[in-house]
């Protein structure tokens, strides 16, 4: 690091937008002065200091030292966060942003040989409405107000890795010789080409992950979480408009049908041609498979007569469960989502 970005962590600092460990290596930098009665200070004043502490930092830069300041960062941050604030007025007023370099933690615990020596950047949105990044590879990431995402310069010949703190919502490059991974707390989503939003529920040890496009393997990442060898299989494998919720403590996948489910179409992954859904003295069986078609989602019903029922009325432009409760109206019957799947009930027709 030059004197340059040394300025700009320090801006970074003094406005409150660095992260844990930076806020940890800068304290630790001040300790070099061995001054903690700092008073307000003046313009003159706040450079003086920043070049002592450059002076300071550069004297002892030997890797021995280097090391020292590591380790101490690492096992002591949250003591260091309590002089946050009275360090903090020292630098107020400078400003920029800065790409700071470091290996979260998810990546300190886990053995990825390609990145075992790497360092990240890491992107936060500290402002109130999403934030569109663009990767490398060209995938787009839509990262949620207080959400983070830590993504190297670069990514590997074999494998795409990023890491994620909070929502986001993530479209792929399709790539299959280089699978795109997002580790987020015990969860590993495994994908080669899609569009998807990872969620981690507010107050709760869960998160949710919901697909909008292509396949999504979602797993336990047993860097973290050791393996049930209890269990047949320790994830789930999503399609188009279904989710999952993990649940951290049970360590249980619980898959179901999206809360909005979207065409196929919407999606881009049929033809873009406009779907009607009219239909006239049309058997259940014949809308229900539409249905299917366009959502991608296994709609059945309870009796087999009932697939016989016909229908008559126009439910374009409707959203699924719009459809569904016309189709139910008419038919005299009511449906239940079953995990996954749409069950239609009813008495049925001869």
């Amino acid at each position: 690091m030059d004197k340059k970005q040394f300025h700009k962590l320090l801006k970074r600092y003094g406005q409150g937008k660095a992260t844990a460990v930076e806020i940890a290596m800068i304290d630790q930098w001040y300790e070099l002065l061995e001054d903690d009665n700092v008073p307000d200070p003046t313009p003159e004043e706040l450079s003086a200091v920043e070049n002592r502490l450059w002076q300071k930092i550069q004297s002892q830069t030997s890797p021995a030292f280097n090391s020292t300041i590591h380790q101490k960062t690492r096992l002591s941050i949250f003591y260091l966060w309590a002089k946050r604030a009275a360090v903090a007025a020292i630098f107020v007023g400078i400003i920029s942003i800065i790409v700071f370099n470091f290996q979260p933690k998810s990546l300190q615990k886990n053995t990825f040989s390609d990145y075992a020596n790497s360092q990240l950047q890491r992107t936060v949105n500290v402002s109130k409405t999403p934030l569109q990044i663009r990767l490398q590879d060209g995938s787009n990431v839509t990262l949620q107000p207080n959400a983070s995402l830590s993504y190297p310069f670069h990514f590997s010949n074999e494998k795409r890795e990023v890491y994620l703190e909070g929502e986001a919502f993530f479209d792929v490059s399709k790539n299959p010789n280089q699978p795109f991974f997002v580790y987020c707390k015990n969860l590993v989503t495994h994908v080669i080409g899609t569009s998807f939003t990872i969620k981690p529920v507010a107050g709760k040890n869960e998160i949710e992950v919901s697909v909008r496009s292509g396949r999504v393997e979602v797993l336990e990442n047993t860097a973290i979480v050791p393996a049930d060898v209890n269990k047949k299989s320790n994830g789930v494998v999503l399609m188009p408009n279904q989710k999952v919720l993990y649940n951290g403590v049970t360590r249980q996948f619980e898959a179901s049908i999206v809360d909005a489910p979207l065409l196929l179409v919407a999606a881009g992954s049929q033809s873009l041609t406009p779907v009607s859904f009219s239909f006239e003295e049309t058997p259940l069986s014949v809308v229900l498979k539409s249905l299917e078609e366009v959502y991608g989602i296994e709609i059945i019903a309870e009796k087999e007569s009932l697939y016989n029922c016909p229908f008559t009325g126009d439910i374009t432009g409707l959203e699924l469960y719009a459809k569904l409760d016309i189709i139910n109206k008419v038919l005299n019957t009511t449906y239940e989502i079953k995990g996954i799947k749409i069950l239609i009930k009813g008495k049925g027709c001869e």
